[in-house]
């Protein structure tokens, strides 16, 4: 048994708009464009080696804090070949 840890970090830099916005469903304008966001996440991990071919790696993975993005959580799982 193996333990794992993957930290990522995400920047989006600002979008941009020119034109005509349109109108929304209720008749206001429409939202157009984002501003700069960022998100830290991590994915620990438990890995199961069978045997030195064969493993499975599995654990959550969620977000620890971020700025104009939404929290998330998660489970992943995968299961490999070595050949």
């Amino acid at each position: 048994i193996v333990l794992a840890l993957d930290i990522g970090f995400q920047t989006i830099n600002a979008t941009h708009f020119s034109g005509t916005a349109g109108i929304g469903a209720q008749g206001e304008p429409a939202m157009v464009g984002k501003g700069y966001s960022n998100l830290l996440s991590i994915a620990p991990a438990v890995e199961y080696h069978f045997t030195q071919h064969v493993g499975l790696i599995a654990g959550p993975w969620f977000s620890l804090r971020g700025k104009n993005t939404s929290e998330f959580f998660g489970v992943v799982a995968a299961l490999y070949l070595f050949l």
